[in-house]
Formats: C-alpha cells, sequence, structure tokens
C-alpha cells in the first residue's frame, strides 16, 4: 500500500464515520491496544503536561506567593 492510498482510505473512513463517537471509540479501546502490543504505539508518556511535552518552563506560581501579614503592612 501506498502512503497515498493509506491517506486516501483514512480519508474516506474519516468522513464516513465523521461525527459519530463509536468508530473512535472502538479505534481507542480496539486497534490501539493491538498497536502498542506491537511497539508501534506508545503505552506511557515521557511528561505529565502539555507545557512537559514541548519542554516548556514551569511558571511560578503567583497564587502562591507568601503575602506579608497584616500587622506587617500596618507597620510600613
Amino acid at each position: 500500500m501506498t502512503l497515498g492510498l493509506a491517506v486516501d482510505r483514512f480519508g474516506d473512513w474519516r468522513s464516513q464515520f465523521a461525527g459519530s463517537p463509536e468508530p473512535f471509540r472502538r479505534f481507542r479501546e480496539e486497534v490501539v491496544p493491538i498497536l502498542q502490543a506491537r511497539g508501534l504505539f506508545r503505552t506511557e508518556y515521557a511528561h505529565d503536561t502539555l507545557r512537559g511535552h514541548l519542554g516548556l518552563p514551569v511558571p511560578e506560581n503567583r497564587h502562591g506567593a507568601i503575602l506579608p501579614s497584616p500587622a506587617a503592612v500596618a507597620a510600613e
């Protein structure tokens, strides 16, 4: 099978089932495990977040900063 033919078949399959969740559920639950068993699809991810996958730094949490106590603010 050529790559062009594979793309054409995937396009036909996708357009035939567009909007229906059932084919995608079956693919996820039935095909993906077979691909994983053959080593053709990942079984786990290297990172837990999209930020991690993209190699982006984790910004400081602006809501987690320690604020001065009201007494310290009043003393200033």
